[in-house]
């Protein structure tokens, strides 16, 4: 009974206590005094505010505005007051609640940032005000904004609790806007901050669904103007895996470390390293098949204008191990500027390096999947160049790509049958190359009818039509390839490939007809390689025996024979500019043969071919002339028609139905 009349006597007097001082708050005549006091201790800035309510304990501040370097607009802020007979007022606060306040930081101007001398004392009073006011402060649901005099800003939305008891800052930041590009989200973190050196450490981690979150841990200094920031094994942030999804088959196989540290002066500087062991892509316009593993290490330093947008990557180094060997590795050296990184019409220039570098190395350093029929390759020699790149994204068309310092030594050789001499040179078939062939056109390459003796002015016509400099080029023509890359980028799909014709009989010879940069990769490899081995008119031979003159036509021979009822090489000026013609869409112009007529389009291709055969020289005034107006009749043999016909009609009709659509 005893013990109960002494805690109902203590409860009686707390409340006579509490009861008291908020008489004391409302009545007394210096409350607006009070508020100023204890918002002094916060910022030694302008502060206005319209109007104090008092509760019980409590004073609320509403609309109260800070003006300064840093200012915020708080629509409510409420200070929670305990006895204390030592403070100022007979009161102390307790909590300071601070409810959506909206701050706005501007970013100091160069020459005062960097010579400012009382820089430091500056933060470091401010916290030494709130370390002596003995309160915890809570923000809920921030609006912070970080900008400069430009356009740009970083924005995020967060909750920060300040605490002096424990000595630390804990935060949940629920986003981070670089612009309208959402950068992370619900980031939670501490920092400690009665650390005795001169760095306050921290730790933060992610609090998203899934697998992949990740934690990071650093030190920021006491001034908050660098931060050092360690992330090692760590899962792919959910923010990101929308844009690497295209590209990433799993994200689960991924093992990255990364360092970062940043400086907020004028210019945010940075270092950054990330490397990994085990990461795949995937994506159909790169390979049909997964990339990986690919193990890599990449280190940069640079900087970023928040305010300005301005990115420079001042020195870059990419290393590519080899996929056997991991203690030697492919080194690339890269550097990167831009005045706006978000602004569609700013100028983006690179400089990519590949240091004099073993043409083994390379070939080692290939992962799995991006170039496997280069791998079988034995490689001696050496390579090395510099690219300048630059590109604006609202016009890639306009990019610019130049070669410098390019030395390409490298020697090639293969073991395997479908490289051999038997193969290339004599069309031999053995048991070894069953496993290897895969197409059509490899199954035409052994065909009896193989021809040698095809019209010379059909050879002239595809040239004419296909590939103008085959005759002086040595398997690629890289300057027609940069033309492409321009017009690829600005319909944002593969419209034009570039394929000279050797690079076209690679593609038939030896891979299936996927779209893809690894085939394009691997067709400029072996273009080279093979105008080593054959001559032009080898090259030439393979060419027309292979291709597809339309559907399941494979062959010079065959199509000759099918489209006019004669051997190719009685082919006239007239058939021969039509065939060359139809190479670039063989199923779509075979509907003229099942048809039995041309269409207007056919004729007018048929006829630009012809012109060009002129001006080229391939054919005489009075040739042109008879060429332009002969007639074209196909054959007309009931069993070809019902091989191929159906079909054709079918794909044609369903094509245009789509168009339609």
């Amino acid at each position: 009974m005893k013990k109960k009349i002494q805690i109902t006597s203590f409860i009686s007097l707390l409340s006579f206590g509490i009861l008291a001082l908020s008489v004391l708050l409302i009545t007394h005549p210096f409350k607006d005094e009070i508020a100023k006091h204890y918002l002094s201790k916060i910022s030694s800035q302008t502060i206005t505010y319209d109007n104090i309510e008092i509760g019980f304990g409590t004073i609320t501040i509403q609309h109260a505005n800070i003006s300064g370097r840093v200012s915020a607009f708080v629509p409510q802020l409420k200070i929670y007051f305990g006895v204390d007979l030592s403070a100022p007022y007979l009161v102390q606060p307790s909590k300071i609640l601070i409810l959506n306040p909206d701050i706005s930081i501007r970013q100091h101007e160069k020459r005062k940032l960097l010579h400012s001398k009382n820089k430091k004392q500056h933060h470091s009073s401010l916290l030494g005000k709130l370390f002596k006011l003995k309160t915890e402060i809570y923000a809920r649901n921030a609006k912070l904004k970080y900008s400069g005099s430009n356009k740009y800003s970083i924005t995020s939305r967060l909750n920060i609790r300040f605490s002096p008891q424990n000595g630390d800052i804990t935060f949940l930041v629920k986003e981070l806007n670089y612009q309208n590009f959402k950068l992370l989200r619900n980031i939670k973190g501490r920092i400690i901050l009665d650390s005795k050196s001169n760095k306050y450490p921290f730790l933060i981690s992610n609090s998203n669904s899934g697998n992949h979150n990740w934690q990071a841990k650093g030190k920021i200094s006491k001034n908050f103007d660098s931060l050092n920031l360690y992330l090692k094994n760590s899962g792919v942030p959910e923010e990101l895996q929308s844009i690497l999804a295209p590209y990433i088959p799993n994200f689960d196989t991924i093992n990255y470390a990364m360092s970062l540290r940043l400086q907020f002066q004028d210019r945010l500087s940075f270092t950054y390293f990330a490397a990994s062991t085990n990461s795949h892509i995937h994506h159909p316009k790169v390979s049909s098949k997964v990339i990986g593993p690919i193990p890599f290490k990449v280190k940069l330093s640079g900087s970023l204008s928040v305010s300005s947008g301005n990115l420079e990557v001042r020195e870059g180094h990419l290393k590519v191990f080899y996929t056997q060997d991991k203690s030697k590795h492919t080194r690339i050296k890269f550097s990167l500027n831009t005045q706006d990184i978000l602004d569609p019409n700013t100028l983006i220039t690179s400089v990519i390096s590949l240091p004099a570098t073993s043409c083994d190395a390379i070939k080692s350093s290939i992962p799995k999947g991006l170039a496997p029929t280069i791998k079988t390759f034995n490689t001696s020699g050496g390579v090395m160049g510099t690219v300048n790149f630059s590109i604006t994204p609202s016009q890639p068309e306009k990019f610019k790509f130049e070669l410098s310092n390019y030395r390409n030594n490298c020697i090639l050789s293969n073991n395997s049958p479908m490289f051999s001499h038997d193969f290339l040179k004599k069309r031999k078939f053995t048991s070894e190359m069953e496993s290897e062939i895969l197409s059509p056109q490899q199954y035409a390459y052994f065909k009896p009818s193989f021809s040698k003796e095809t019209s010379s002015h059909l050879i002239s016509a595809i040239i004419a039509n296909e590939d103008a400099s085959f005759r002086n080029h040595k398997g690629v023509n890289f300057s027609a390839i940069r033309e492409a890359f321009r017009i690829n980028l600005k319909e944002k799909y593969f419209k034009l490939g570039a394929s000279t014709i050797t690079m076209q009989m690679v593609k038939n010879l030896y891979f299936s007809q996927d779209k893809t940069i690894s085939r394009k990769v691997q067709e400029i490899v072996l273009s080279q390689y093979l105008e080593s081995q054959l001559s032009k008119k080898e090259i030439m031979d393979i060419y027309l025996n292979i291709i597809e003159y339309g559907p399941n036509l494979y062959g010079i021979h065959d199509a000759s024979k099918v489209l006019f009822g004669k051997s190719e090489e009685k082919l006239s000026i007239r058939e021969s500019a039509y065939i060359a013609s139809t190479l670039t869409a063989p199923k779509k112009y075979f509907l003229n043969y099942c048809e039995n007529q041309l269409s207007e389009e056919s004729t007018r291709k048929t006829n630009r071919t012809l012109e060009r055969l002129h001006a080229m020289g391939s054919i005489t005034g009075p040739e042109f002339k008879k060429a332009i107006s002969e007639n074209l009749s196909f054959t007309d043999i009931g069993l070809v028609k019902a091989e191929h016909c159906p079909q054709t009609i079918s794909s044609s009709r369903t094509m245009l139905l789509d168009e339609t659509l």
